[in-house]
């Protein structure tokens, strides 16, 4: 079952794959850049890709399947990547209408204080890890925790991750038509336009590759010039890691501080006119990526001193990265609050 499971998550990513763009590779540097203060170990980061590789598969599936076929491959993909989660050590939960309550239950802590609504679904993974290290084989549980010392008092504190790629709040898609004349003077300007991401708490732009590059055309392409479309569609998925703090009081862990990590992607949608096969096309909806972490995501001394400030005060305390805005020519055409 697991090898059968793997294969086929690996069918959905491969899918996901086709979506890639070449700007990808031409910003790598700058993302090495971008995320060169966060230190990740080797067990984050293959929580990260797995979960990178989560979204992207549901992306892919949206561009090439029907709204019902969707929402049914949705809940596919997110169970078998729980399951792989599961299976290489973690501890994950796919959360839901029907699953809502049993996890709640069995992680002792209530979802809806995370932001969570039963009428969307999620993907929690809980980690006793402290320092956020350690064998990505080593399986906690939902009770297990590592001990924290502050002012003199040892506190018990474990990690929790949450994502989603269905809650409006934070997964979000928009697009804007940015090709308003079809002269190819202006398509060839527009290819040659880059788009940048902008996130409100953090300094300086993620470039992620001139429109040309993302959609992996030029202006040769272009037969007829009057009979094209480009729209620029932004995503982004915010995940939040809460660091909980257990009370023995009321017998529930309660969330005392959180850090996160955004992924910002962008990609071209529309058609074009190809002479070759004197047909019109679609344009390719490859995508190109970059992650921003907030300030604290790996000072593990802050997440753990403010999760029992929080505790403390009954106010859990956020590290975010705030609102991510798409650039294309030197001003914002799309802007994803952060609202949860």
């Amino acid at each position: 079952m697991k090898v059968k499971r793997n294969v086929r998550l690996l069918s959905y990513v491969l899918s996901a794959a086709m979506l890639l763009s070449t700007g990808m590779v031409a910003n790598a540097r700058a993302s090495e850049d971008a995320s060169a203060a966060v230190q990740l170990s080797e067990r984050e980061q293959r929580m990260e890709e797995i979960l990178d590789n989560y979204h992207d598969a549901v992306n892919a599936q949206e561009f090439q399947l029907s709204t019902a076929s969707v929402d049914e491959d949705k809940v596919s993909i997110q169970d078998e990547t729980v399951a792989l989660l599961n299976d290489e050590g973690f501890e994950a939960y796919s959360v839901n209408s029907n699953t809502f309550e049993s996890v709640q239950s069995a992680l002792d802590t209530d979802l809806t204080e995370l932001g969570l609504d039963p009428a969307y679904s999620y993907i929690i993974i809980v980690d006793a890890n402290g320092e956020g290290s350690g064998n990505a084989q080593t399986r906690s549980s939902a009770g297990s925790s590592f001990n924290y010392t502050y002012n003199g008092t040892t506190y018990s504190l474990r990690r929790l991750t949450v994502t989603a790629a269905d809650d409006g709040r934070m997964a979000k898609s928009s697009s804007v038509n940015v090709l308003q004349s079809a002269s190819r003077n202006l398509i060839n300007n527009c290819l040659n336009t880059a788009i940048y991401a902008y996130i409100d708490f953090l300094s300086g732009p993620l470039h992620l590759g001139t429109v040309a590059a993302i959609c992996g055309l030029n202006v040769a392409n272009f037969g007829s010039a009057q009979s094209s479309t480009l729209n620029l569609h932004g995503a982004t998925n915010w995940t939040r890691v809460y660091t909980q703090v257990w009370n023995s009081y009321d017998q529930r862990w309660f969330n005392g501080s959180s850090v996160e990590y955004v992924r910002s992607t962008s990609f071209m949608a529309g058609t074009y006119y190809d002479s070759a096969t004197n047909s019109m096309k679609s344009v390719p909806q490859r995508q190109s990526s970059q992650t921003s972490y907030s300030r604290n995501y790996s000072n593990t001394t802050w997440q753990n001193q403010y999760a029992i400030v929080g505790f403390l005060n009954s106010f859990a305390q956020y590290d975010t990265v705030g609102a991510v805005k798409y650039s294309y020519g030197g001003s914002v055409k799309i802007t994803h609050s952060e609202n949860f």
